[in-house]
């Protein structure tokens, strides 16, 4: 998702407006959190591959970090307009190159600066040729990381899971399994039993009123297209495409109080949780780690790939939900079920 970001786009689209007998220039005032992002390691080797020079100037001043970190961001150049650290980019592209990498040439503006301080070294440098400007030469390594390069070592760690690897080596192939991802968390998750119990009835019958009127209607009228019939009140329904599949099925959803559990909705915030596959959007494996209401396990969560915050870990024993820690939480269990098949005598 961290690639769909439109500065991202900017950056491809122009590269392929260069002329290609010519070359010339890029450059861009952009969010910089592309400079070091896990999810931005194709886009650091692709600009290697197609520029010959590249030059950063790193402006910083991320607001989405906490503590001695977040001080020594400081101020950001936009103040208040902008959250995200800032880079001022200038790539260039001389079809004459002839290695196979650009050489990349970096100043980072530096710690405990406030939004004054870095704009006047901004006005003071002037140009990327300023010779007071002391630049250094990154050498990259083959993962596409620039500044912080990750450490070999933990390539030949055992992996905590891994649902390509084929030899089962992961210590918890092959059944791990993110969070909870309702897409109804306001029917779904309640502190009270009681409003639950009336939200989630009250979804059920508009869904059933809906079920039962479309094809009342189909009857007399075969073309009726659902999407043009549906009603998209978000107060009474909210529709995916496993809802609209089971309408279109003529599918009779009912009410189930069994499906009523706990969920950690959030690290150390306990609700109701109605934990159903017709009404939660995704549920991946965790009907094989719940597969009861009495069903006991221990879920070891952590964050997920490419977060923005520092990895968080938390222990649990209830379903928790995907976005109880940052980037979609991943669930690693002590036990997973599966059902017993009935032997014949």
């Amino acid at each position: 998702n961290s690639l769909y970001d439109s500065y991202i786009k900017a950056f491809r689209w122009s590269t392929d407006r260069l002329n290609p007998k010519y070359g010339g220039i890029i450059a861009f005032v952009s969010n910089g959190a592309w400079l070091d992002g896990n999810a931005q390691d194709g886009f650091r080797n692709t600009l290697e591959k197609e520029f010959s020079s590249i030059y950063v100037f790193n402006l910083r001043g991320n607001a989405r970090t906490q503590g001695e970190l977040r001080r020594k961001e400081a101020g950001n150049v936009f103040g208040g307009g902008s959250r995200t650290p800032i880079a001022i980019t200038l790539l260039v592209k001389n079809p004459k190159h002839k290695a196979e990498k650009a050489t990349i040439h970096y100043y980072e503006i530096g710690d405990y600066l406030n939004r004054e301080e870095k704009l006047a070294l901004v006005k003071k440098f002037g140009s990327i040729c300023n010779s007071e400007m002391p630049l250094i030469e990154l050498t990259t390594n083959e993962h596409g990381d620039w500044l912080n390069q990750r450490d070999d070592v933990f390539g030949s760690f055992i992996s905590i899971g891994d649902k390509d690897d084929k030899t089962n080596k992961s210590i918890f192939n092959p059944f791990y399994s993110r969070g909870l991802a309702s897409a109804r968390d306001s029917w779904c998750y309640n502190s009270s039993r009681i409003s639950m119990f009336a939200s989630i009835k009250d979804f059920i019958a508009f869904y059933n009123q809906q079920r039962i009127a479309f094809f009342n209607i189909q009857n007399t009228n075969p073309s009726l297209n659902l999407e043009d019939f549906l009603n998209f009140d978000s107060t009474r329904i909210t529709w995916n495409r496993g809802l609209k599949n089971d309408l279109q099925r003529n599918k009779e959803i009912l009410f189930n109080k069994a499906c009523v559990v706990q969920g950690l909705y959030r690290p150390f915030f306990k609700q109701n949780l109605y934990f159903s596959r017709e009404l939660n959007d995704m549920v991946y494996q965790l009907p094989k780690l719940f597969p009861t209401t009495t069903t006991e396990n221990l879920l070891i969560c952590v964050s997920g790939l490419g977060g923005s915050k520092e990895n968080t870990t938390i222990i649990t024993n209830i379903i928790p939900d995907l976005n109880c820690l940052d980037s979609g939480t991943q669930c690693f269990p002590l036990y997973y079920y599966e059902e017993r098949q009935k032997q014949s005598k």
